[in-house]
Order: C-alpha cells, then sequence, then structure tokens
C-alpha cells in the first residue's frame, strides 16, 4: 500500500514567547533557562523584529504576481489591498513594490529594469534608442559596482570599470541590432 498524505500542515499558533525562547536555549543544549535569560532574549527578539519591520522589505510577504498585458492598455494600477485601491477593474491587488520583472514573449524572458520615476519621466519624449540606452547606463553602474564589491569583498576600480564599460558598448549595440529588426518586422 503506497504511502499518502493529505498535503497540508498544520502548526501550533499558539506557541508564547517564553516557549520559542525555551525551545531556542534547549536546541544550544542550555537547560534551566532562568528568568534573566527570558527577559533578555525578548529584548533580543523585539528588537530582531523592530530591526525586520524597518528594512522595508518583508520577506514574508514576498510573493509572485503575473500580470496578462491588453494591448493599448498603458497603465497597469497595483495595490497593496484593496482597501487601498479604486473600483478601476484593471488594477491589480497584493502589490507594495515590484523587486524583478521581466517581459515574456514567446516563452522567452526578457529582465526588466527597474528606475525610479524621475528617470523615466526624463525619458518619455526620447527615442527608442536613447530610452534603453540611458536606463542600460544606470543599470550598468549599479551592478558594475555592487557585483563585484560582493564577489571580490571591495570595489576593485579595474574590473568594475571593464564591466561598466562592456555592459554599456553591448547595451548599445544590442539596442541597435534589436530596433532594426523591430523596424523589419513591423514593415
Amino acid at each position: 500500500m503506497a504511502n499518502t498524505t493529505s498535503g497540508t500542515h498544520t502548526f501550533e499558533k499558539g506557541f508564547s514567547i517564553d516557549e520559542i525562547i525555551e525551545e531556542s536555549f534547549e536546541r544550544m543544549g542550555i537547560q534551566n533557562v532562568t528568568g534573566y535569560q527570558l527577559k533578555t532574549s525578548r529584548r533580543s527578539l523585539n528588537i530582531m523584529f523592530q530591526e525586520w519591520e524597518n528594512r522595508g522589505i518583508h520577506y514574508w510577504q514576498v510573493a509572485n504576481n503575473n500580470i496578462t498585458l491588453v494591448a493599448d492598455q498603458a497603465v497597469y494600477t497595483m495595490f497593496r489591498s484593496t482597501a487601498d485601491g479604486t473600483s478601476d477593474a484593471t488594477a491589480v491587488y497584493g502589490v507594495d513594490d515590484v523587486l524583478e520583472a521581466s517581459y515574456r514573449d514567446n516563452n522567452v524572458d526578457a529582465p526588466l529594469t527597474k528606475i525610479a520615476r524621475s528617470a523615466y519621466q526624463a525619458l518619455s519624449n526620447q527615442t527608442y534608442n536613447v530610452k534603453v540606452n540611458v536606463s542600460n547606463t544606470l543599470a550598468a553602474a549599479v551592478d558594475s559596482i555592487i557585483f563585484p564589491t560582493l564577489a571580490f569583498g571591495g570595489v576593485l576600480w579595474n574590473i568594475t570599470a571593464g564591466q561598466f564599460a562592456a555592459k554599456v558598448i553591448g547595451g548599445f549595440i544590442w539596442a541597435i541590432v534589436i530596433n532594426a529588426y523591430i523596424r523589419s518586422t513591423k514593415s
């Protein structure tokens, strides 16, 4: 007979802070926790929870969301909850911030780069190549500094400059190629 499960799990939601702290000490091999240890542990938990709250990204609330693009619709309104929204039938709820985005066409994903509203507004009257290359330059600068810093523990300026130049030049070439392809398929 095959083993079967219901696919659901029920966890006890009534843990008190003291029980969580005691469990933590037990996992560290410490028995008979004193009142002072409970008090300082509770304070440490409160500080940790406040820090998590102030970080801005609440990882326990991060979720994926798909938006189906509609022809001739330029604006997609997003709200954190229905209480924040309007009666707009196309509004998307459950969105506080966009961490990553990509555009899928024919099962090919193209990553999108997040830029500030002011940077986008400055691009609104520009040509396709200017918009693509300005946003690519901003993203290349950030990525070229962050990656070597995380990978090598500090900014290595020659590596950073080389990565930045390669990304900007490559982005410029690809923008021209893709724009030419788009124009050829429209005519």
